[in-house]
């Protein structure tokens, strides 16, 4: 029920008078031999002779065998001899007509005939009647209106009513009729209005029936359909919309979070966080687990005046820049804050600092470069020592084996005539125990004369004064030039031997140079003893229970000349200093 469909009218208010016209004709009036000579229908294509179906005057006598296409045949013939006609009346002759002036006056035809109103359109159409074929209860199918194109109206027809496909009776079309579907809206505002249902556009959305305008999707959300969407979707937490009239939501891309839903922005990961992954509600703490938190940072190299430098970032999308903020340094996976003698640029990176010393396993153990030559530690990364220096010694203290050191800190390669200071110094010393045995041994304290003493004395006083002055090259000063240079010769008199260049005749480390000079004394003892045999042998013919005496002064006076260099050699290891890393070491031997 309420089915519709259109039929062309093929009968119109002349169609009775064809009707009667047509009963009163047979088939001579047409197919004479006058009418075949002036129309010459046996010369078409098919004569009519060789019809399938041959004209006869039964078919004459009943109108009603007529097909619904022969009135309009009619009229559509009647119109091209009017248009001909009103060439003819305009002084045309028929063999100056052309085809598209004939079309012209076809079109402007406009006259009754048997169909109806014939009226062309701008297209040559005919502008037909049609009924309107209706459906109504019961399965019948009635014409209850008649729509014209030549006039564009609707003709209803008395006592019958129109049946919608919803069952309703009525010329008015039902409200259901009007109404859009869910996503569209109704053109229906304004004389132009349409009337008709439209899709909303995208992002935009609409409940359908009479709404006028589909409405806008706000920020935060996205439509449920490219087009024609009915509902607005809010975006989950990790995606956004920035704008209105979203079609999607778009994830939150990494190194950003955003927790909560209908966001129309993502909020940057904070310094010390990350995100790696879109799409996130919250980023990873780069201290998870960690036992200091806050000396944790999230950072990325820049050039700061053509300096690479680490400075915090926030926005991280990778685990990667994580890493001990600038400050602290990184110990097995721990960050500790940078001590004494450090800088800690970032990520875990340390640079000992000039004077300083740590060794690369173990970067922030570090020890102060205590003494003159403290320019041997020039700092850098854990484990620089300058230029010839061991590494492996503590604080650089060491030359590499076959070097020396030099005033610069640095050390040099050892050459032949290093090793001349060394002999120099034995013999001298050798000369030495040697003189004051033979005075002790010749001399007669009752015969000595005033010079002698004097001399004896200026000489106890100097070397006196040399120890004393070794003593200050112990403390623990940056002494200037020349008075460093005095100082390392006058170690010599505190039986310090690195003025000779030790290092180029026997590498020893820390402790065998401090038992060195502990053992000089001793064989200072030695010495003198060998030259005491000598000289009983020699010159006093074996008689050495005489000459015990000069034996026993030699020694006492030599114990009583270096006494001081004696005792501050035993006092040595309880002179430390101490360092950053809480350990303390031997200031002479460290």
């Amino acid at each position: 029920v309420g089915y519709m469909y259109f039929l062309p009218v093929s009968t119109g208010p002349l169609y009775p008078k064809f009707e009667e016209m047509w009963r009163l004709m047979t088939v001579d009036d047409v197919l004479n031999a006058t009418n075949a000579a002036v129309y010459r229908f046996n010369q078409f294509e098919i004569p009519f002779a060789d019809a399938v179906l041959p004209l006869t005057d039964a078919d004459f006598a009943s109108p009603e065998t007529l097909t619904i296409d022969e009135p309009f045949l009619f009229d559509a013939a009647y119109s091209v001899l009017l248009a001909a006609n009103a060439l003819l009346n305009e002084n045309h002759s028929l063999s100056e007509v052309t085809g598209e002036q004939l079309l012209e006056k076809v079109k402007a035809t406009n006259f009754e005939g048997i169909s109806g109103i014939c009226a062309f359109d701008s297209n040559s159409d005919r502008a037909a009647s049609y009924d309107i074929v209706n459906v109504q209860p019961g399965g019948v199918s009635r014409v209850p209106a008649v729509f014209s194109a030549v006039t564009g109206e609707i003709s209803q027809k008395a006592g019958m009513e129109l049946y919608w496909m919803s069952g309703e009776a009525g010329w008015g079309l039902p409200d259901a009729f009007g109404s859009c579907e869910p996503g569209f809206w109704k053109d229906s505002v304004g004389p132009d209005a349409t009337r008709m249902c439209y899709a909303c556009e995208p992002g935009t959305i609409s409940p359908g029936g009479t709404t006028t305008e589909c409405e806008a999707c706000p920020a935060g959300s996205k439509a449920n359909a490219p087009r024609g969407a009915t509902d607005c979707i809010t975006c989950p937490a990790g995606n956004f919309s920035a704008e209105s009239k979203s079609t999607a939501c778009v994830a939150c891309p990494p190194g950003h979070y955003i927790s909560t839903d209908g966001a129309t922005a993502c909020k940057y990961c904070i310094v010390g966080e990350y995100s790696d992954l879109p799409s996130s509600t919250a980023c990873v703490r780069c201290a998870d687990g960690k036992q200091s938190p806050e000396l944790w940072a999230t950072l990325q190299q820049v050039d700061v005046g053509g300096v690479m430098e680490w400075v915090p970032m926030q926005g991280s999308d990778s685990a990667a820049t994580c890493g001990c903020k600038v400050g602290a340094y990184n110990v097995s996976g721990e960050c500790e804050v940078c001590g004494e003698g450090m800088r800690c640029p970032g990520m875990g990176e340390v640079v000992i600092e000039p004077f300083y010393f740590a060794t690369v396993m173990e970067p922030g153990f570090v020890f102060m470069c205590y003494g003159s030559d403290h320019k041997r530690c020039p700092g850098g990364p854990p484990g620089t020592c300058a230029s010839g220096r061991d590494t492996s010694n503590l604080a650089c203290t060491r030359c590499i084996e076959g070097m020396k050191p030099s005033d610069n800190g640095e050390c040099t390669t050892c050459g032949g005539v290093d090793v001349l200071p060394i002999i120099v110094a034995v013999v001298l010393a050798i000369m030495l125990l040697t003189v004051i045995y033979r005075v002790i041994d010749t001399s007669n304290p009752a015969s000595s004369t005033r010079s002698i003493l004097l001399v004896a004395i200026a000489g106890s006083q100097m070397v006196t004064m040399f120890q004393q002055l070794g003593v200050f090259g112990s403390i623990s000063l940056e002494w200037e030039a020349p008075f460093d240079n005095l100082l390392s010769f006058i170690s010599l008199f505190a039986f310090k031997l690195d003025y000779l260049a030790v290092d180029c005749v026997a590498v020893m480390d820390s402790a065998s140079r401090f038992g060195f000079r502990i053992f000089m004394v001793l064989g200072f003892f030695v010495v003198m003893f060998l030259i005491h045999v000598c000289s009983v042998i020699v010159l006093h013919k074996g008689q050495f229970q005489t000459k015990m005496p000069a034996l026993v002064g030699s020694v006492g006076t030599v114990f009583s000349a270096f006494f001081i260099s004696v005792v501050s050699s035993m006092l040595a290891p309880f002179q430390c200093d101490t360092h950053p890393n809480g350990l303390s070491t031997v200031r002479d031997y460290p």
